[in-house]
């Protein structure tokens, strides 16, 4: 058999590899979660070389086995001989000069692939209209975590996970704000419905599916969801729901002051205030309006986010240390900022901050926050 053939790859929230003659292997046919782990990482970065060294830290951490290089010299000939059995024959996994790589003779057709595409097009796009159209592609690839059924214990692995999770977040919610501008509450509830079927727990979403639910006239199915969710929310998310329950198809229904008082407060959370970058030039122009009436002291920093050479050099390696950096840096500016400093997330490397301090405060803040982050 010749080098050159078309895979079809699936591993959102299930792990399948299929031929165009529809030879097919499953999770279910490897019967080797270290084989099914090995073969996943391979495809995940097949446009990639990927170092010995890389990949025995995948397969065996520091302290996994006394011998690693061999280990993984059988680990590979077993996973050859498998993508044989089941593929047919052919060389899909070359090796030169330390590495191992997917033979790119091989065509995939990648569910991952295609999903992160349509996302960093939509992300890109200007016009709302040609962004919804990527990101509901996006939406549609997207049909569950990935690889749920091998990543738990691989940390590899779930850094991918995280990466892809936040990536389908980015695009629900973007979505689910434009839908419910155009009142389309059927799609409203059908992106609610997906996003909870990964976190279950997101107050946020449940209360908007019950919103969506309310507007559509579904009201014991929106009475049935607070039910079922109502003992793992806060006061301020259930008072929320409650608030929907009761809406009149005319919206007419007068709100107590109770619930909005409790609604406005909330959780309070210590440090940071965090936000988004439309609501950051929002507390900025206040901010401005406030100082030039008394004598006090903003600060806005640009804080950036500087990886190393050889991991820029990498672009999927590059995205996920950006994205596990970031996540560290926001929550240490959120424990060592004041409750009146607000941070916001201007991109995936770089932050905006409002300190409430002068120039030199502000100097003196950056600096216990690089030394935690150095820590």
């Amino acid at each position: 058999m010749g080098a050159h053939m078309k895979l079809q790859v699936e591993f959102l929230n299930t792990y399948t590899i299929t031929t165009e003659d529809d030879h097919c292997l499953s999770f279910n046919n490897i019967n080797s979660s270290k084989l099914a782990i090995l073969l996943a990482y391979i495809l995940y970065h097949h446009r990639h070389k990927l170092s010995t060294s890389d990949l025995q830290e995948l397969m065996f951490g520091t302290n996994g086995s006394s011998n690693p290089a061999n280990a993984l010299k059988a680990l590979i000939f077993r996973l050859r001989a498998l993508l044989n059995n089941n593929l047919g024959k052919n060389n899909y996994i070359l090796s030169s000069q330390g590495t191992y790589y997917w033979n790119p003779e091989i065509e995939l057709d990648f569910d991952v692939d295609n999903f992160i595409s349509y996302y960093r097009l939509g992300r890109n796009e200007t016009d709302d209209l040609k962004k919804v159209a990527f990101y509901q592609k996006a939406l549609l690839l997207y049909q569950g975590d990935f690889l749920p059924m091998i990543i738990n214990n691989n940390d590899k692995l779930m850094n991918i996970r995280h990466f892809l999770t936040s990536y389908f977040l980015n695009v629900a919610n973007f979505l689910i704000e434009y839908y419910l501008r155009l009142n389309e509450f059927s799609l409203v509830e059908e992106i609610c419905q997906a996003v909870l079927a990964a976190n279950e727990a997101d107050e946020n979403i449940n209360c908007i599916l019950v919103f969506a639910l309310v507007k559509q006239g579904k009201k014991s199915l929106a009475i049935k969801h607070y039910q079922k969710v109502q003992n793992s929310l806060t006061i301020s998310s259930a008072n929320k729901m409650q608030h929907y329950l009761e809406l009149d198809d005319s919206n007419k229904h007068e709100v107590d002051f109770n619930i909005i008082y409790e609604d406005l407060n909330g959780t309070v959370s210590e440090g940071a205030f965090v936000c988004d970058y439309e609501f950051f030039k929002s507390i900025y122009q206040l901010a401005l309006r406030t100082t030039s009436r008394k004598e006090a002291h903003k600060s806005i920093v640009l804080l950036t986010i500087h990886p190393k050479e050889y991991i820029t050099k990498n672009p999927e390696i590059n995205n996920l240390v950006l994205g596990e950096t970031s996540h560290t840096l926001q929550q240490i500016m959120i424990d060592t900022f004041r409750a009146s400093d607000v941070v916001c997330k201007y991109s995936i490397k770089q932050f905006l901050i409002l300190l409430d301090c002068n120039y030199q405060g502000a100097i003196k803040a950056i600096k216990r926050v690089k030394k935690k982050f150095y820590l």
